[in-house]
């Protein structure tokens, strides 16, 4: 009789539980904003027969947006391994950027549970594209050991995806990782190792980056040999300017990586680079006038060392002759850098053929020399008059 009873009992208080957890999810399901918020907070309180009925509503492309947000918070609360796959694949694979991010945050929320869940996932062939996604966007320490093992996978995106995560962290078990990558056979995970190196000052010396970041400037992909230009721009040191001025000045340099590397001498600010951006005047007409604006954004305080490049061209070249693009980037940054000395160089551009080049010298001579303008611009309409009459008499 006891026995029966105590059976008859617990088939009461389970049905009595049925009952309850589907007027809960009723509830969910039908309630507005606020009654959703009141019932995610008793839901995790029926245990975890809620589980599989919430995985189904989260899972649910056709259920509404707002209805899988609560049910992705709610989940967060059953720190369960399957719920922890559940949540890394709709972090990754979520057409919404509200529900990735919820789904990501509840995965924050369980610490170790979800590092430790998803490192189990790496030895699953099905699930390691999943669980390697999934770690590169938990930006814990605890990360780094799985990842240092998928670094070396056969798998590019997968080397990728561990490289960019690794990067983020100033750990010693992740510097032979990056320096290694430096070589990888994908161009992608290249270029991620460079960035990561290009944040990390304190190997610049150590692990003699900028002689390895050297021979990046001549990968076989123009792309990755523009981030190394960027990231010993980045780095700097004595060994900067050189390694960059070499490889602008090599023929076999393109046109786009050369800006590239007239941009990175630009940071340096210091008297290697200076040289180095002298030289590029020489060179097109794209790169001269890339070097010559970087000249004219140097910091006040290096106005002076900024100047002398360009006043050793402009004493070499008829700069009326120059190209459109040249006489405009001339114009800007001498006015930028307040070059009063030079000034003569910009009036013969007030009576130029092209009228864009003539309001920029106009614009450069009202703000270099405001009380001289007028006579100076009267001069050259006189001269420009002089000239149109003597061509007409010919």
């Amino acid at each position: 009789m006891g026995s029966s009873t105590n059976q008859s009992k617990a088939a009461t208080l389970v049905d009595q539980a049925n009952v309850e957890l589907m007027q809960a999810f009723q509830t969910l399901i039908e309630g507005d904003f606020q009654t959703r918020w009141q019932i995610a907070k008793r839901l995790p309180e029926l245990g975890d027969a809620a589980i599989a009925p919430l995985i189904d509503l989260a899972q649910a492309a056709t259920a509404e947006v707002e209805l899988r947000w609560f049910v992705i918070r709610i989940l967060g609360a059953f720190h369960r391994p399957e719920v922890v796959t559940v949540l890394a694949q709709l972090m990754i694979d979520s057409d919404d950027d509200d529900l990735s991010a919820v789904a990501a945050q509840m995965l924050a929320q369980m610490g170790s549970l979800t590092i430790d869940t998803l490192t189990q996932l790496l030895a699953q062939g099905q699930q390691r594209r999943l669980a390697v996604k999934a770690l590169s966007q938990i930006r814990q320490r605890p990360v780094i050991a799985p990842l240092l093992a998928v670094a070396s996978d056969e798998d590019a995106e997968l080397r990728y995806l561990a490289v960019e995560t690794l990067g983020s962290f100033h750990d010693d078990r992740v510097t032979p990782v990056l320096l290694a990558a430096l070589n990888d056979p994908a161009a992608a995970v290249r270029r991620e190792a460079i960035l990561a190196l290009s944040r990390r000052h304190d190997l610049r010396d150590a692990q003699s980056l900028i002689e390895r970041l050297a021979l990046r400037l001549q990968d076989i992909r123009l792309d990755v040999c523009c981030s190394a230009a960027i990231a010993v721009g980045r780095l700097g040191g004595p060994q900067a300017a050189p390694v960059l001025t070499r490889c602008l000045l090599r023929e076999t340099t393109p046109e786009l990586l050369q800006i590239e590397l007239v941009r990175a001498l630009s940071w340096l600010s210091e008297a290697g680079a200076y040289r180095g951006l002298e030289q590029a005047l020489e060179l097109s007409p794209v790169v001269r006038s890339e070097a010559i604006q970087a000249l004219g954004q140097q910091p006040i305080e290096q106005r002076q060392q900024a100047l002398q490049p360009l006043a050793n061209w402009l004493e070499t070249v008829d700069l009326a002759a120059q190209p459109t693009e040249v006489k405009l980037s001339v114009t800007l940054s001498l006015s930028r850098l307040r070059a009063t000395h030079l000034l003569g160089y910009l009036i013969p551009l007030l009576t130029d053929a092209d009228s864009r080049v003539q309001v920029h010298a106009q614009a450069a001579l009202k703000q270099m020399e405001p009380a001289a303008s007028p006579a100076i611009f009267a001069a050259a309409d006189g001269q420009a008059l002089v000239e149109t009459a003597a061509e007409q008499s010919r």
